[in-house]
């Protein structure tokens, strides 16, 4: 299935992934919560994976972006502004799971909902944050070692969900897809500010 997180297509394979775009999803987000709860936030995408995994995903692309005062406030202080808006994304796409699996009733909500209650199964969040390519590699260097930092400051964000959260932070210069039955492209003459 192919879903676009715009500039980037991600491609997974039906084989190994049940998946949707969740922030744009009408049957659950758009339709039941977005109108109830006009702040709430939304996961960019949502998938089960293997049958076994519920992954969250949710990507933000610096192209072109990087060094703006915005993204340098968010991205300081160990990630502190990213790690918050993603926590949000998380602890509200939660709530829509547990709509879904108790008022949908569709076998991906209730795989969903049957994952997420049960803690011997695994709960990924996935934050994509993906890298200026214009950028020089010294640059893009210190921005890979500051993931694992970036990964630490969102763990004890939503250590409430499982007390060793299994969070991955990536982006297209490492090999997460590859391990994961998915790929990702650059869509082309593309620029963001997700």
């Amino acid at each position: 299935m192919k879903l676009v997180e715009y500039p980037f297509q991600f491609d997974f394979d039906d084989e190994f992934w049940q998946i949707i775009q969740y922030d744009a999803d009408d049957e659950i987000y758009r339709k039941n919560i977005m109108p109830k709860l006009q702040d709430s936030k939304a996961i960019d995408f949502l998938g089960i994976y293997k049958g076994q995994t519920l992954v969250l995903f949710e990507i933000k692309g610096f192209k072109g972006y990087m060094h703006s005062q915005e993204n340098k406030g968010r991205l300081s202080n160990n990630g502190q502004g990213i790690c918050t808006e993603i926590s949000q994304k998380i602890r509200d796409s939660l709530a829509g799971i547990v709509h879904g699996g108790r008022m949908v009733k569709t076998v991906f909500w209730k795989t969903a909902l049957d994952i997420l209650s049960n803690p011997k199964k695994r709960v990924i969040v996935i934050a994509w944050l993906e890298q200026d390519p214009g950028l020089s590699q010294v640059w893009i260097d210190r921005r890979k070692a500051a993931n694992p930092i970036i990964r630490q400051t969102l763990q004890k964000k939503v250590n409430w969900l499982t007390p060793n959260p299994d969070i991955m932070v990536t982006s297209s210069t490492e090999n997460l897809g590859e391990r994961m039955s998915f790929s990702v492209s650059n869509m082309p003459n593309s620029e963001t500010n997700s």
